[in-house]
Formats: structure tokens, C-alpha cells, sequence
């Protein structure tokens, strides 16, 4: 199974050099590249070749369906240019570009983070715990981590949420000590 990371920048040029399997550091996109047969590309970043954005573009075309171009500000970035939202391209992707090279990685599609969708209901409050159910849409083992915050914009995870597993597998049970400052809550639900 892939477990994801950071590499800093200083050693980017090594995983480049040493690219493996799973990791392909930087290829270039003169002229095309196609995502592999039963692989998925989970592109982060784009290294822009030239400083112009009319000349920066880096065209994404699915198997079907209409292409996307994307035009790359190389002005405003110190030539690593990140994305903002990580793109996941299925195999059989044409991922084409004015020279640029591309920062991500090539991963089985058993090795993505799956969403399941889920909702908290019940909630109660008594005796200083706030608690509930997570409902979820499916059965697949879940992998369940909860997030809190103080303002619906800034989300962080919170380990001290205590959730346990029921009979029905598309219920959970969650507690969480409420004791402190109000707070939102809400649960990222994958499949383990």
C-alpha cells in the first residue's frame, strides 16, 4: 500500500534521479504523456519552462470528454509552480504541455484515499460529552478520522474524538469531552 509524503525541496532533484515504480519526481510532457494502463497520475506540481503564461500551458486530455487547459503564472512562483488542488488523471490520460515537467506520482487505484459519504446524527450533550452517530453510506471497512473547528473554515484533526464500531456497519458510535471552547464538528471518512 502507497503511504503518501512530503519530500523537501532539497530532495526533489534526488527522487528525480532516483525515481522509482510508484514515484516518477520529474518527466517532461515534449511532446505528450500518456497515464499508463491501470495506473492513476496524482499530479502536484508543474515546472513552468518559459515566464510567459500565454506560453505555459499544459492541456489534459481524458479518454472522453472535452480537454482542459491550464495556463501556469511562472511569474509567480520560484520555478516549482504547486497545484492548488491536487489532480488525480485516469489511465489513458494525454497529458500534454509547452516543455514543462511534472511533479507527482504514478499509484495503483487500490492505493487511493476513498471517500465514503457520512453524516453525524443523534448529537447529545450531558454531562460534559458531546456525542452521536456517524452514519455512512457503505459497509467497506472504514478508515474514520474526526475534525474540529471554531469558525466552519479552518478544520483540523482531533484525536482525543473517541469512535467505535456497532453491530450495523454503517453505523458508528462518536464522543468527544466538551469541556472547552464551542466547536464544529465533522468526520473524513475513507476506506482502510
Amino acid at each position: 500500500m502507497f503511504k503518501p509524503f512530503r519530500i523537501p525541496l532539497a530532495g526533489l532533484v534526488l527522487c528525480a534521479l532516483n525515481a522509482t515504480a510508484a514515484i516518477q519526481g520529474f518527466f517532461t510532457t515534449s511532446p505528450s504523456f500518456v497515464v499508463p494502463t491501470n495506473k492513476i497520475l496524482v499530479l502536484q506540481a508543474v515546472v513552468p519552462a518559459y515566464n510567459d503564461p500565454a506560453l505555459n500551458t499544459l492541456v489534459l486530455t481524458p479518454t472522453s470528454g472535452a480537454a482542459l487547459t491550464l495556463h501556469i503564472n511562472a511569474a509567480a512562483t520560484n520555478g516549482l509552480y504547486p497545484l492548488v488542488v491536487t489532480l488525480k488523471l485516469p489511465a489513458g490520460t494525454t497529458v500534454a504541455g509547452s516543455g514543462m515537467a511534472l511533479f507527482g506520482l504514478l499509484v495503483d487505484p487500490q492505493d487511493l484515499y476513498v471517500g465514503i459519504n457520512s453524516t453525524l446524527t443523534n448529537p447529545s450533550y450531558a454531562g460534559g460529552l458531546f456525542s452521536g452517530n456517524v452514519e455512512l453510506a457503505s459497509a467497506a471497512p472504514p478508515a474514520v478520522r474526526m475534525q474540529t473547528s471554531a469558525d466552519l473554515s479552518l478544520w483540523q484533526y482531533d484525536s482525543t474524538i473517541a469512535v467505535q464500531p456497532t453491530v450495523d456497519k454503517t453505523n458508528l458510535l462518536f464522543s468527544a469531552a466538551a469541556n472547552g471552547p464551542d466547536r464544529f464538528y465533522r468526520a473524513r471518512v475513507g476506506r482502510r
